[in-house]
């Protein structure tokens, strides 16, 4: 039997495996990568057969794994040195030495056993290093768990697949979902409604708002005053708060795209804007009114009123004007104006 049919896969080529899957745990030949189930799948294709050269070659490679992270009986208790042996060691070394150089109280050392998951960097190849190497009692330690989780983010959906009780700690879910929202679908539904839980999430990551089912003002507040484009995940009655409005622009200009447009045409919005943010925001302030069942499009800074406005609060707004404006006379005139208050007040 040379030829081994797989599902999905089709059939593989057993002899063509054999090296394959010993040349590294990455690698299925120098250009190709392979996955976690990529072995696996050569591993069961190998089930049954003379073990005899497969096992030959993963011996030498453990042997030469081993020989080159160096640790010895004379340093193998040596906490520092063992750590020190880690860090400089490939991760290839690292996967084939099955961590066969760490004695059991290394094992179950927090300390250690991050310095082991630092090597990887792949979410797949982390999922494999906490299947097989990670003790029961560190998988139990809520320190080295958040570790891991602010580490590798993505770790949190291994914690969910093997139903541990972090899943439910609110510092862990907070870290996962903070640092990718998209965790959320793996977050209990009680943490995505919790007034605290959330307030603590959207001060941290204001577009984890996207993700919570709690719409109370002060969350919103804290999301758009974090990040204003969390202004796109407000619900539309929430969004026809001006101060909110005003929080979301003072964090992001470009939340403008955010604002309802009920407010985006009305003038006195546009003052108040201006009022409260910096004059850069001036060419984003763009708008769509109707008139005569016509759309037309139109931009604060092209507007009389607004520029002079802002033209009392710095000379420098004259540069976000439209070029139209600035040639109006009564623009230049308040430019020259404004220019010359600001050198007195020097």
């Amino acid at each position: 039997m040379t030829k081994f049919y797989y599902e999905g896969k089709g059939y593989i080529d057993i002899n063509q495996i054999v090296n394959s899957i010993s040349s590294a745990p990455y690698k299925r030949s120098a250009e190709e990568k392979i996955t976690p189930e990529d072995e696996a799948i050569y591993r069961e294709a190998i089930k049954g057969l003379p073990p005899q050269r497969i096992t030959q070659k993963f011996a030498q490679k453990r042997l030469d794994a081993l020989e080159r992270i160096n640790i010895t009986k004379d340093n193998c208790q040596d906490k520092t040195a063992v750590i020190a042996a880690i860090k400089n060691a490939s991760s290839d070394d690292i996967y084939y030495s099955g961590l066969e150089f760490l004695v059991p109280s290394l094992r179950l050392d927090a300390e250690v056993m991050l310095n082991v998951i630092y090597k990887f960097k792949s979410i797949e190849y982390l999922r494999l290093i906490w299947k097989k190497f990670v003790p029961a009692k560190l998988k139990q330690n809520k320190d080295f768990v958040l570790a891991v989780i602010k580490y590798c983010p993505q770790m949190f959906s291994v914690l969910y697949a093997t139903c541990s009780r972090f899943v439910k700690d609110s510092d862990i879910a907070i870290e996962a979902i903070t640092r990718e929202p998209t965790l959320a679908k793996f977050i209990p539904l009680t943490l995505l409604q919790n007034d605290e839980i959330c307030l603590r999430l959207v001060s941290k990551n204001g577009l984890a708002l996207g993700k919570i089912y709690n719409q109370k003002e002060e969350i919103l507040f804290a999301a758009v005053k974090q990040n204003g484009h969390a202004l796109r995940y407000v619900e539309r009655e929430n969004k026809m708060n001006p101060a909110l409005l005003i929080e979301a622009l003072k964090s992001r200009k470009e939340a403008w795209e955010f604002v309802p447009n009920s407010y985006k045409v009305d003038k006195d919005f546009a003052l108040l804007v201006v009022d409260n943010i910096d004059c850069e925001i001036l060419p984003l302030m763009k708008y769509t009114y109707t008139k005569n069942k016509i759309d037309i499009k139109k931009c604060w800074n092209d507007d009389l009123d607004v520029g002079l406005h802002a033209l009392l609060k710095s000379s420098r707004a004259y540069n976000y004007l439209s070029n139209e404006l600035q040639s109006n006379p009564k623009i230049l005139t308040a430019y020259e104006k404004a220019k010359a208050r600001e050198e007195e007040s020097e």
